[in-house]
């Protein structure tokens, strides 16, 4: 559980960070369709923290917009990835504990700061997404999954009026 999570969390490459500057709240809409996600609080004085662990060698690459529009920090990450996989399925290769095939693993870890409110549009369409929105302020939440494993928690009280949420799951 969360031994093996901090584990796989030394060994990240750091994809992007963005500092915050202005910014009084954050807009923030993650979609796409990869191995595993994992979304949590991370360090205050960033925006966003993306981090990857893969054992593929062409790993993927997602697409980071980020502006300031009268002090709302609008985010939008993309994270579907750009190789097609194939449809057709080895029965006799070794299978990963996450029940994919073996060497072939991208995980994506994205935290956001607890100093800004934020309004989460989070999309996903198949893998696993981990959601701890623990210490984070949040004002909205709409999140979509389709053919997802999806966990979503939070073990503080949330210090913003929760303005929507809206949860849909194929």
């Amino acid at each position: 559980g969360l031994v093996a999570l901090a584990q796989a969390e030394t060994n990240l490459d750091i994809y992007r960070e963005i500092p915050i500057t202005k910014e009084k709240s954050l807009r923030v809409k993650v979609s796409g369709a990869v191995e595993t996600i994992y979304i949590k609080k991370g360090p205050a004085d960033k925006v966003v923290t993306i981090s990857r662990r893969t054992d593929d060698s062409r790993a993927k690459q997602v697409s980071v917009d980020y502006s300031i529009t009268n002090g709302i920090g609008y985010l939008e990450i993309n994270l579907d990835q750009q190789e097609e996989k194939s449809e057709h399925v080895n029965h006799n290769a070794p299978i990963a504990k996450a029940g994919y095939q073996a060497g072939n693993t991208d995980d994506w870890y994205i935290t956001f700061p607890e100093t800004l409110p934020i309004d989460f549009d989070l999309e996903f369409g198949f893998g696993k997404a981990d959601v701890d929105l623990s210490g984070l302020q949040i004002t909205r939440l709409m999140l979509e999954a389709g053919a997802s494993r999806l966990s979503l928690r939070t073990y503080t009280k949330n210090p913003q009026v929760l303005e929507k949420v809206s949860i849909e799951a194929g």
